[in-house]
């Protein structure tokens, strides 16, 4: 199931905890595919075939081949350890407090459309929130 960031802004069939949970897991699954994209892109750019980059790691191609489509669950260690067969280095970056990034997003961009902007410093809480349901 997959939610637009502007479920968290409209009232519905899903709680605000549920949208901004899958939101928070499709952003990982595609962080998770950038990862193996630029890994890819990492082999090609250090010219090693797939046959040497499997030797290094000491798999079958096959295996390198699984690993590098994606389809493979790899550790953190794997991925250390074919980063470094394809000249390459892995930066983890963690961002606490995700969700509230997630529902800030989801302000900013109801107000880049809004056509009747809302005072965030003199009205309440209650005010913005139900503006928000309302447009």
């Amino acid at each position: 199931m997959t939610f637009s960031i502007f479920s968290l802004l409209t009232p519905g069939e899903h709680s605000d905890a549920e949208v901004i949970e899958q939101a928070i897991a499709d952003d990982n699954f595609a962080s998770q595919k950038r990862l193996i994209r630029e890994l890819r892109s990492a082999q090609s750019s250090s010219g090693r075939a797939d046959s040497a980059v499997a030797a290094l790691l000491g798999i079958a191609t096959s295996e390198l081949e699984l690993a590098l489509s994606g389809s493979e669950d790899l550790s953190l260690s794997e991925l250390a350890e074919l980063a470094q067969a394809v000249d390459a280095r892995i930066e983890y970056v963690v961002r606490p407090n995700y969700s509230a990034v997630l529902k800030s997003m989801a302000i900013d961009a109801h107000f880049q459309m809004s056509e009747e902007p809302i005072d965030l410093v003199t009205e309440s809480e209650e005010t913005v929130i139900a503006a928000l349901y309302a447009a």
